[in-house]
């Protein structure tokens, strides 16, 4: 049965902080990058892709809140992803191509070396080094996409499959673990590219992540079904907004 789910509006608050979130990684690579390394702020950065994993999850969970309940997961997680990789594909191609491009132009390399490196450029187009081909990549912040799309492809399945057993056992237990794995093994949550036996970090970080975003938005369910009165609504709003100040706060703060 073909999913008939209503176009979702954009939600402008999360779209503000995806900005400011992403301006923040950007000044950090600016300072790694245009300055050596000598004047970098918001070292804490990173911390932006908790965010979009996060959110990344709670859209996911939003869409399958829509749907009817018959659907295939199979054909349901195929037709998500298409979508996704329909919106991310172009940008993320032009910017693979054009840093294979700036890459060769001018190096005097032969023939068969622009061959190779138009292999690990197609490879990298196809979203694969995160997931195991160890090739050096062109954009290597396209780790987070395709650590990103792999976890929709393990996780998406499974919720469709039994709402309930994954919002209320299997995402709690896919967060606690691999978040837990990746500390303790790597002594952080913001790494990624590292192999862990059958993944890279970046992956598990990935998978335990979106689920915590799904926990998030049945949280955010029952909490707006309980709530009433004004009083409550602009408390949780100032607490909204008092969160996110502290964690830009602190990212920036944690500069060098």
């Amino acid at each position: 049965m073909s999913q008939t789910v209503e176009t979702t509006k954009r939600n402008g608050e999360i779209d503000f902080f995806r900005f400011i979130f992403c301006m923040m990684i950007i000044i950090m690579h600016y300072g790694y990058y245009c300055t050596a390394g000598k004047r970098v702020f918001f070292i804490g950065a990173p911390i932006g892709v908790e965010f979009f994993f996060l959110v990344c999850g709670w859209l996911m969970a939003a869409h399958i809140h829509k749907l009817s309940g018959n659907e295939k997961p199979g054909k349901a997680t195929a037709e998500y992803l298409t979508n996704r990789l329909k919106s991310i594909l172009p940008y993320t191609t032009i910017g693979v191509v054009l840093a294979f491009i700036t890459a060769s132009a001018g190096t005097g390399t032969g023939a068969f070396t622009l061959f190779k490196r138009g292999l690990v450029a197609v490879l990298e187009i196809l979203l694969l080094p995160e997931l195991g081909v160890g090739f050096d990549t062109y954009v290597p912040v396209l780790w987070y996409v395709s650590s990103m799309l792999f976890a929709i492809l393990i996780l998406y399945p499974i919720f469709v499959w039994n709402k309930d057993i994954y919002l209320n056992v299997l995402a709690p237990i896919f967060m606690i673990v691999y978040l837990g794995w990746i500390f303790q093994t790597d002594g952080l949550l913001n790494g990624h590219g590292s192999w862990h036996t059958i993944a890279t970090n970046g992956t598990f970080r990935a998978i335990g992540e979106i689920s915590a975003g799904c926990i998030c938005f049945n949280l955010s369910k029952k909490i707006s079904q309980s709530v009433n009165g004004k009083f409550s609504r602009i408390a949780l709003s100032a607490a909204n907004i008092i969160g996110y100040i502290t964690v830009i706060v602190m990212a920036f703060f944690n500069s060098g």
